[in-house]
Parts: C-alpha cells; structure tokens; sequence
C-alpha cells in the first residue's frame, strides 16, 4: 500500500521519470499573473512541491525572491539543474517542518494540496497561514471532484477550502485553461486567495 505523504512514493516517481504532471513550462495563467502583478520591492514566494522548478524560474525572471522546497532528492536535483546558477533557491526539505528564515509574500499552489493524503489538509491550512504575512495571497491551481482516490486527491468542493482557510477571502476563481492531461476528468481551479 502507497503512501502519497511519504517522500520515497514521490522520490520512485521522480527516479524513472513518470512525473505526467511535469508538463516543462508553466502556465497561461501563471504567465498572465506574472505579466500583471509586479512585485514591489524584494516580494518573497515559496513554491512547495516544486518539482522541477519551473514555477521557480518563472518567478525570479519576473523580478520575484522566489525560493522553492521539495522533499524528493531526485526532483531537487532536476530543478537545480533546470535553475543552473539559481540553484540555490531550491531546498530539500518538508514544506511542513522546514524552518524557513522570514515569511513569505506570496505561495504559489502548483497542484501541492492535492497531492496529499486527506489527513493532511488542515496541516496544509495551518502551514500557508503561518508561513503568509498578513495581506500575503495563496495563488494557484486547486482541484474540485476528482472521481478517483488519489492522488491527486481532491477537495470536496470550494466550501471545503473556505473552511479550511478560515482567515482567508477568495479574491478570483476561474476555470483553469489547460488541465493536466492526467485530470482532465477533474474540476480544476485557478484561484487567488488574500490573508486577513
């Protein structure tokens, strides 16, 4: 029986390379975000489950102190080879436990959430409030209804997420453009969300 929140199931999937999530670029969404929201001054982002990275890559080269955390050694050191001389940004280590230096402006939810166990959901709460500053935003993709038992494992539907993330408002939800192949038979979700 396999374990999504033990790191070796990941670290299996990442050394014979069956990452189907791993689409080798980011998306029109993000790409739209990062065309329209330019940070002031030095904004700090995590990007947890980073993978291969190239959410990481996306946002330093839009002027974002963008830092990335994975707790797969194989992914790690795929994405420190994508980043080259940025490869310092990127951590091994577990979102949930790593001892981070300063919070963070922004996290960026790249399908993380749903790639976890159900068990492990108000965790992930807790941890983006106490990793945000207050105004800090959690952005990104989430999944709704998935007719499968994961991963990935999905949210029951949007009242689900406004209950885990009490202290948060929903700012902007829309139908993502380009679902991951491998969910296409989900609801997928690109929404904003803002820190009291």
């Amino acid at each position: 029986m396999f374990d999504a929140a033990d790191p070796l199931f990941w670290e299996e999937r990442y050394r014979i390379n069956k990452v189907p999530w791993d689409f080798e670029g980011i998306s029109a969404e993000l790409a739209d975000f990062l065309k329209t929201t330019k940070p002031s001054g030095q904004k700090r982002v995590l990007i947890p489950g980073c993978g291969s990275a190239y959410e990481v890559q996306a946002f330093l080269l839009a002027g974002w102190d963008a830092w990335g955390i994975d707790f797969s050694e194989h992914a790690v050191e795929r994405a420190q080879k994508i980043l080259g001389k940025n490869s310092d940004r990127i951590l091994l280590g577990d979102f949930f436990t790593h001892l981070f230096e300063h919070p963070f402006d922004l996290v960026y939810e790249q399908n993380f959430l749903c790639a976890f166990p159900p068990r492990l959901k108000e965790s992930y709460a807790q941890r983006i409030h106490q990793l945000l500053v207050p105004q800090g935003r959690l952005v990104g993709f989430f999944i709704y209804e998935a007719p499968f038992d994961g991963p990935p494992y999905a949210l029951a539907s949007l009242e689900e997420l406004k209950k885990l993330l009490p202290n948060f408002e929903l700012i902007e939800d829309c139908s993502a453009r380009e679902p991951l192949p491998r969910i296409k038979e989900t609801i997928e979700r690109w929404q904003e969300w803002k820190k009291f």
